[in-house]
């Protein structure tokens, strides 16, 4: 699976399971969702686009099965700017998108 932190007010990492076309996407809020039969060129296209968040809502909100496979909470030890999350923080998301990179959850109508 590839896993990439990102610059963005919307997301903080974006993971890509080609096999199984599933896009897992971590937001700022550290809620953590999982996108089901997504091709790899809208994941291509999200990880080029200037705006990540217009990309999400425009092409893969609504569009794809999804579930929610972790709620938000506090990472503690970790400060962020508001914006942008700590080198840290990114780590947490990258090992977050991992342990949630597979499985199986009930999935929501997009």
């Amino acid at each position: 699976m590839n896993i990439t932190a990102v610059e963005s007010s919307t997301l903080a990492a974006i993971a890509y399971d080609d096999a199984h076309e599933i896009l897992p996407l971590e937001f700022h809020s550290r809620a953590i969702y999982r996108y089901f039969e997504v091709p790899a060129p809208v994941y291509e296209g999200l990880l080029l686009a200037p705006s990540k968040g217009r990309f999400f809502n425009r092409a893969i909100r609504g569009s794809f099965p999804y579930s929610r496979v972790c709620t938000p909470g506090p990472v503690y030890g970790v400060k962020t700017d508001g914006a942008h999350s700590s080198i840290f923080a990114r780590r947490q998301s990258y090992y977050r998108l991992r342990q949630f990179g597979s499985g199986s959850e009930s999935l929501s109508a997009g």
